[in-house]
């Protein structure tokens, strides 16, 4: 049976990537948020009622807003970096 351990596990692999350099950070976010808005749905459409294709569904398997990294375009996260590439860059010249 799915459960809270199996969103963790999800969460962690996509950390791991992220830093691994396998997805984005804003892949890592949008993903995330997306699979957030879709279990929300399906339990807001009632499919993890008895008789629907998600019942038995723990209500502990569902993504929380904690769980949902910072937007990436939202801070300054990552762009002083490039600022200092920028201008390495330029001084190559």
């Amino acid at each position: 049976m799915l459960g809270r351990e199996d969103i963790t596990a999800f969460l962690h692999r996509l950390s791991f990537l992220n830093q691994r350099g396998d997805i984005s950070a804003y892949t890592r976010f949008n993903t995330v948020r997306d699979v957030r808005r879709v279990l929300t749905r399906l339990r807001t459409l009632g499919l993890t009622r008895q008789g629907q294709p998600l019942h038995g569904l723990p209500d502990d398997f569902a993504l929380r807003q904690e769980d949902v990294p910072d937007d990436p375009e939202d801070s300054e996260a990552g762009r002083a970096a490039n600022r200092e590439l920028t201008r390495a860059l330029n001084q190559r010249e």
